[in-house]
């Protein structure tokens, strides 16, 4: 958690507020989660439609500065068996604007708040509109997604500093009210991308 001398007054925290057809009732705070940054796996130069899982997402904070992402998943399975949600990752690309550490939440997830974990990845080289991407991962008691089910999964992270983040030259940055289709988030099952495109 930030210093007292460096955390914002409540008049600048910028808080998520996701639509009202989604918005949970949270009893209590999660647990920060806080991750440091390894390197990213290579990645793909194509993308990938998958007939087994799709996610759809938005951004809870919609304004091009922001000292908070609240990036909103809701992943759909597809196809015809139960997917288990410990084999899949989620990533969301985007820029880090300046070299803080960082922190994850998960601050609600209709298969488990606690059983859905963050981590902050690194690219190798700064690409088109991202150098970073965090990578969304669900604990074995997450359980599965079954056939023409979905979940989701409401998360938030900001640097330990508060400063802003420009979200208006993010790769993953979607500022629509609700849940739509992009390709600019992408699923990797077992390790396979499976859906989305990589920033090239």
């Amino acid at each position: 958690a930030p210093t007292k001398a460096i955390k914002p007054t409540a008049s600048n925290i910028v808080k998520p507020t996701p639509t009202k057809a989604i918005k949970p009732t949270v009893k209590n705070a999660p647990t920060p989660i806080v991750t440091k940054t390894n390197n990213p796996t290579p990645k793909a130069s194509n993308t990938q439609s998958s007939m087994e899982l799709q996610v759809m997402y938005f951004n809870g904070n919609s304004l091009t500065a922001a000292n908070t992402i609240n990036p909103m998943f809701k992943l759909t399975n597809k196809g015809n068996t139960d997917i288990n949600l410990s084999d899949v990752k989620i990533r969301y690309y985007f820029t880090v604007d300046s070299d803080v550490r960082q922190t994850f939440w998960c601050d609600w997830c209709t298969a488990g708040t606690s059983n859905v974990y963050g981590s902050f990845n690194k690219l190798s080289s700064a690409i088109s509109n991202a150098d970073h991407y965090l990578e969304v991962g669900f604990s074995r008691e997450a359980g599965s997604i079954k056939p023409g089910k979905s979940i989701e999964v409401q998360t938030r992270f900001s640097k330990d500093n508060w400063t802003d983040y420009s979200q208006s030259n993010d790769y993953s940055f979607n500022p629509s009210k609700g849940y739509t289709l992009s390709n600019k988030i992408t699923i990797y099952l077992n390790g396979k991308l499976i859906f989305g495109k990589e920033p090239l």
